[in-house]
């Protein structure tokens, strides 16, 4: 990730948002994301607030800092946690 601009640094710190980590001034992102199960084997993870498309994309004027990337290894060990939870729920 990349570290935010000295010029970014001193707006942060003029907007009164100090040493807060570098995507978070209000929390609305970090409350934003919901969690729904449909059905066995699926789960959403969706965050309805405005601008997170902009954070996971990218944009013309923001650098892309996706927050919901998850490497294959962590895929599939999530896949057997959540297929073991499963299985323990149909016994």
């Amino acid at each position: 990730m990349e570290a935010l601009s000295p010029a970014t640094l001193r707006a942060k710190a003029q907007a009164g948002y100090g040493s807060k980590g570098i995507l978070q001034r209000t929390g609305a992102l970090r409350r934003g994301f919901k969690i729904t199960q449909k059905g066995f084997g699926f789960v959403k993870i969706s965050n309805p607030v405005p601008y997170f498309k902009y954070h996971e994309q990218g944009g013309p004027v923001i650098p892309k800092r996706q927050m919901l990337a998850v490497p294959n290894k962590s895929a599939k060990q999530v896949m057997k946690i959540f297929q073991k939870h499963v299985r323990n729920i149909l016994k």
